[in-house]
């Protein structure tokens, strides 16, 4: 069933449901809005992010107990319910946001001669923030449930304070950004999803809902289908071209024994590994939208077996030397995908033209390169 298939008469009724059900939403996700602004004194919108580790030639930085204070403040600029697709088209203002934290700075070559670091408070704010994009609906007992969130985050500026006597060619913003965008997404599901939830299914389709429901299982039929099938030719290119472990960087890294110590210690690994691709799948059901040019499938893969390790560490500290390997294993991880598909002629093509069915290895590949870019923070 597409889209455009729908009877007149359940899409009348779609029609006239859609106004009082988004004023409603509105006004519910208001709501909700000001109940986190009354629970606001007990620091649960004191939001923590993992410390970051990266280097500027042979100079190491950490950037730790990063913190983003921020009741949630989405600002609606648009919330428009799309039934017969299964989404709300979103667009807010989120203001000014900031992330705090400490930082310190070694340089290795300079170690060699004295154990001397820089480090103090850092602050990076990120400029009239606006979120746009579109979230996918699934149907779950009597309720609507958000849970594929296809969403990008703008800012208009980015300004750091704290750190002063370094350039890079990559914004230490870019860094927390990518962190603080899962943070955001995950507070706007929890926002939206009590929103939503209030509406039962029954009631706002006036006991017609089973076509809706029927409509919901022929999107996530379409979708699921569609990208188990890529799923299906990633895993077998993966497995044929030894892409099951991939090589991750080395890690060199320098730290103290204590806090407010003199004496560092350094790091250092061979390179690592990331284990088992193959074993990338779907979490949930996806999301569909369907226009007349194009057809979109969007929604979350994770691996259900994920192991990071490094053959071989080293690491001094005074007159001591330890050596080994590391193994770790993430058990929660995800990573959103967006598929879309040209129509034309009546078949589904790529972006460059092909018939899905013919070009597994562009598409083996676009999954992989999606995993690999969206690989989730880990703590070793």
């Amino acid at each position: 069933m597409f889209s455009t298939e729908i009877s007149s008469d359940f899409r009348r009724l779609l029609d006239n449901v859609k106004p009082g059900f988004e004023e409603n939403l509105v006004r519910a996700f208001r709501n909700e809005a000001v109940r986190n602004q009354q629970r606001a004194n007990n620091n649960r919108f004191v939001h923590k992010l993992d410390n970051i580790l990266f280097s500027q030639g042979d100079t190491k930085i950490e950037l730790s107990s990063l913190k983003f204070p921020w009741i949630p403040d989405f600002r609606i600029t648009n919330m428009s319910v799309n039934l017969s697709m299964l989404c709300i088209d979103v667009a807010f203002k989120l203001g000014n946001l900031r992330v705090e934290g400490d930082y310190e700075a070694n340089n290795v070559t300079l170690q060699k001669l004295l154990p001397v670091s820089n480090h103090g408070r850092i602050e990076i704010t990120f400029g009239d923030v606006t979120a746009k994009g579109r979230v996918g609906l699934l149907i779950r007992g009597d309720s609507l449930v958000p849970e594929n969130y296809d969403i990008k985050y703008e800012p208009t500026e980015t300004i750091t304070s704290g750190i002063y006597f370094f350039f890079l060619e990559y914004s230490i913003g870019d860094y927390v950004w990518k962190q603080l965008n899962d943070t955001l997404t995950t507070l706007l599901h929890r926002q939206l999803g009590e929103a939503v939830v209030e509406f039962s299914l029954t009631e706002l389709l006036i006991d017609e809902d089973e076509q809706l429901r029927e409509l919901a299982r022929e999107h996530s039929q379409r979708a699921n289908r569609l990208l188990d099938c890529l799923l299906c030719t990633a895993k077998d290119y993966l497995v044929a071209r030894e892409y099951r472990n991939i090589e991750t960087p080395v890690l060199d890294v320098v730290y103290r024994g204590k806090p407010s110590g003199v004496y560092q210690g350094r790091l250092r690994t061979g390179k690592g590994y990331i284990q088992d691709l193959s074993t990338l799948s779907r979490l949930q059901d996806l999301s569909l939208y369907e226009d007349k040019i194009k057809l979109t499938v969007y929604g979350s893969l994770g691996l259900r077996e994920m192991k990071h390790g490094y053959d071989s560490y080293s690491s001094s500290f005074e007159d001591t030397e330890i050596s080994g390997n590391i193994r770790t294993a993430v058990y929660r991880n995800k990573v959103f995908v967006k598929l879309s598909v040209l129509k034309e002629g009546g078949t589904m093509q790529d972006r460059s033209g092909r018939d899905p069915s013919q070009h597994a290895e562009v598409s083996n590949r676009l999954i992989l390169s999606y995993f690999l870019v969206a690989f989730p923070r880990r703590r070793v």
